[in-house]
C-alpha cells in the first residue's frame, strides 16, 4: 500500500517552469525515490506548482552493522588516512543516503574529481563498475540493508584504490578488507582530500612529475 501526498499552490504570480533542476528539488526527488522507494512529481502550471509524492507505507529497516571496536579515519593528525594514489580523476561514488551522496559528490567535484554516481543500490553500482572507467571509488558499507562487498570485490579485481565509508564502527567490516581505509561519517571535505588528493600530490613532488 502506498501513501499519496499532494500540494497545490495558487493565488500567486504567474509561474514559469525552472530552466534547470535546483538543489532542493534534487534532494527531495533523490530522498523519496532512492531512500523511500517512492515517487515525487513536480508539475509547473502558470497558476502555481502542483506537487505529488507517493511512498510505501511501513518503515524500511536497515540491517545494523556491528558497533564493537573502531577502525575509523579522522581528518586530524591522529589516525590520519593512509594516502591512496589516484592516477586519474574519475571516481565512483556509492552511497544510499541521498543528501549525504549529493554532499560528497559536491565535495569531490570541488577537489577536481569527475564523480560517477552516487549509486544507492548494489545492482546499480555493479552495473556502473562494469561499464564505467574510473580510477578511485568511495563505497558506503551498508546500502539499505545490502552490504557493498560485491562491489568492493569487483573494484578490487580492477586494481582500483577505494575507501569505505560508514556511520557505524569499522570493526564490523569483513576482515578480508582489513587493509582498506575507512572513513567515519559524517564525512568532511578534509577527509577526502587527505585520502585522495594529498597522497597523489606528495608522490608527484617526490618523483618530480
Amino acid at each position: 500500500m502506498r501513501a499519496p501526498l499532494s500540494g497545490i499552490e495558487s493565488g500567486g504570480p504567474t509561474v514559469q517552469p525552472p530552466c534547470s533542476e535546483g538543489y532542493g528539488t534534487r534532494v527531495i526527488g533523490a530522498s523519496v525515490e532512492r531512500q523511500l522507494d517512492g515517487s515525487a512529481k513536480f508539475d509547473w502550471h502558470p497558476d502555481g506548482l502542483r506537487f505529488t509524492m507517493s511512498i510505501p507505507l511501513g518503515e524500511k529497516a536497515k540491517q545494523e552493522e556491528s558497533v564493537a571496536g573502531e577502525r575509523r579515519i579522522s581528518a586530524d593528525g591522529n589516525g590520519a588516512a593512509p594516502h591512496r594514489v589516484v592516477p586519474g580523476n574519475r571516481l565512483l561514488l556509492v552511497e544510499d543516503e541521498a543528501l549525504t551522496g549529493m554532499m560528497m559528490s559536491d565535495m569531490l567535484t570541488d577537489l577536481g574529481f569527475d564523480v560517477i554516481g552516487p549509486f544507492g543500490r548494489v545492482a546499480d553500482a555493479m552495473a556502473a563498475v562494469g561499464r564505467e572507467d574510473f580510477q578511485a571509488a568511495v563505497l558506503d558499507v551498508n546500502l539499505d540493508g545490502e552490504m557493498v562487498y560485491p562491489v568492493a570485490d569487483a573494484v578490487l579485481a580492477l586494481g582500483v584504490p577505494f575507501v569505505f565509508v560508514t556511520g557505524y564502527s569499522a570493526e564490523g567490516i569483513d576482515r578480508r578488507f582489513a587493509q582498506v581505509p575507512v572513513l567515519q561519517k559524517p564525512i568532511e571535505r578534509q577527509m577526502l582530500q587527505n585520502v585522495f588528493v594529498d597522497g597523489a600530490r606528495r608522490l608527484a613532488e617526490a618523483t618530480g612529475q
